[in-house]
């Protein structure tokens, strides 16, 4: 799977121009943004009070409603320890498939790898946020559907809740961006062949999905 050439310096994607650092900061500031598009616009304090009306009284969907006011106001604070939480968990994943390949790539170069890979993961959230805006009506279904995957095309979002929904929403264009990217970069250390590139990014992404996949399972089964 690997390819004995000399130690590169830091390479990647867009690496010429942009540190690693510098790629982080965007993450989080482009996390920021959609988090905030999130709270104004989508998750609003209306959708929350329309989403307890049912359930809780007045006066306790107001003390709710001010829980979660408080909660998405400190939020922002979290989002740089969330996304690096995030990118460095998928780095030690890939990280795992490497060394199982004999191929050994330093965790610094494999970070930015998997850094600019989740840009792709991040316009899947904005097209998800664009898709939710131009619906007329937000409900539970809606906010579960997945624009832009096999179960967008296959399925209504009305069955959001079904494991075949669940299953179909973990294939869309921008899981294969993100795919193509990882094996751009992982190629671009010139540690790894194109072969191997793709069969550490097919690794890491079947056993992350398969863990996302039984989480949403299990979710499902404690609800009903």
């Amino acid at each position: 799977m690997s390819s004995p050439t000399p130690d590169s310096a830091e390479s990647s994607p867009v690496s010429v121009s942009l540190r690693t650092w510098n790629v982080f900061v965007l993450l989080v500031l482009v996390s920021a943004a959609l988090a905030w598009i999130n709270n104004e616009f989508v998750m609003t304090s209306e959708f929350y009070r329309d989403l307890l009306r049912e359930r809780l009284g007045d006066s306790s969907v107001d003390r709710q409603i001010e829980s979660f006011a408080t909660v998405r106001s400190w939020s922002y604070l979290a989002i740089p320890v969330l996304v690096w939480t995030r990118v460095a968990l998928i780095t030690l994943v890939v990280q795992m498939f490497c060394l199982l390949g004999m191929v050994d790539i330093p965790f610094r170069q494999l970070f930015r790898v998997v850094a600019i890979a989740f840009v792709a993961t991040l316009a899947g959230s904005l097209n998800r946020l664009v898709w939710i805006a131009r619906q007329d009506v937000v409900d539970v279904s809606v906010l579960s559907a997945s624009p832009g995957s096999l179960a967008a095309i296959a399925l209504a979002h009305s069955a959001s809740d079904s494991w075949s929904y669940v299953l179909l929403s973990q294939v869309s264009i921008f899981h294969l961006a993100w795919a193509a990217l990882m094996v751009v970069g992982l190629v671009s250390t010139q540690r790894i062949r194109v072969a191997g590139a793709v069969a550490v990014t097919s690794g890491a992404w079947g056993l992350v999905t398969g863990l996302r996949v039984s989480l949403a399972l299990y979710l499902q089964h404690l609800q009903g």
